[in-house]
């Protein structure tokens, strides 16, 4: 597996990848990420690559517009997130998440924790998040499909 920089000329790379409705109450297509990619050097997107085809896809997001997520200004947002799912249930979720820590840890040489916003109904999100070691710090906020929890994850040493 492995982890690369995705801009919308790359978009077509996601023609195949499959989002049940389910998958898609929670998260965009990367096309749809893609197409509505914004020239915003804080923002970078990421396709996670099992050989040669794009299995997952996510967004790492820092600066001034993340604060109604973030407690500190050295922060990454981890956002839109997903694994195409035909590829679901074979643990590629979570080496995605550690490959996005460590690209967030590469790409993001200042910021000290990851946060995340996962639906209050994502059951399955939050449980791996939690195994991987973000933790519920009592924080939430209104996304577009309701409630959300904000999990957050150090990136460095303390």
């Amino acid at each position: 597996m492995q982890v690369r920089t995705v801009t919308r000329a790359d978009a077509d790379l996601f023609r195949h990848y499959q989002l049940t409705d389910d998958d898609r109450r929670f998260t965009a297509h990367p096309r749809d990420t893609l197409d509505d990619f914004s020239v915003d050097p804080d923002r970078r997107h990421y396709a996670v690559f099992l050989e040669d085809r794009p299995i997952g896809f996510f967004t790492l997001h820092a600066g001034p517009t993340i604060k109604s997520f973030a407690y500190s200004d050295s922060s990454v947002l981890f956002r839109a997130f997903s694994i195409d799912h035909r590829e679901q249930g074979k643990g590629y979720g979570k080496q995605a998440m550690q490959h996005a820590l460590e690209t967030a840890r590469k790409d993001f040489p200042e910021a000290t924790e990851m946060v995340l916003a996962v639906n209050n109904g994502n059951h399955k999100a939050q449980h791996l998040y939690e195994r991987l070691g973000y933790r519920d710090q009592g924080r939430s906020r209104m996304g577009p499909h309701g409630p959300q929890i904000l999990y957050y994850c150090p990136l460095r040493e303390e």
